[in-house]
């Protein structure tokens, strides 16, 4: 009798971030972070700018393997909005990478 196996470590996609020639792991979102991550968008709304700003730099420090607050608080806008949104799943400004970490073509 043969055993069907299910791999979940096979639909893992590693998912990194550069920074200034720096290449950072992404850690995953758990589904609790992720069910955390939607309810906080409508407190964000109810919060103020430097209130979202905070949250914002919390939420990328955490999802950064070696990154951390400071750094992120370091970034400019733009980047620190493109990492957030990368983090929560929007892939619209990424490059597929191929074996041997060249960018696909």
């Amino acid at each position: 009798m043969a055993t069907k196996v299910l791999n979940l470590d096979k639909l893992r996609i590693a998912r990194e971030v550069i920074i200034n020639g720096v290449t950072f792991k992404v850690l995953p979102l758990t589904v609790r972070e992720f069910i955390e991550t939607e309810g906080l968008e409508k407190k964000l709304e109810a919060m103020t700018p430097m209130e979202r700003m905070k949250t914002v730099v919390e939420f990328v420090g955490k999802h950064l393997a070696d990154f951390g607050d400071e750094k992120v608080a370091d970034m400019d806008l733009e980047m620190l909005l493109a990492v957030a949104q990368f983090l929560r799943g929007s892939d619209d400004n990424t490059e597929a990478k191929t074996e041997g970490n060249a960018p696909a073509q």
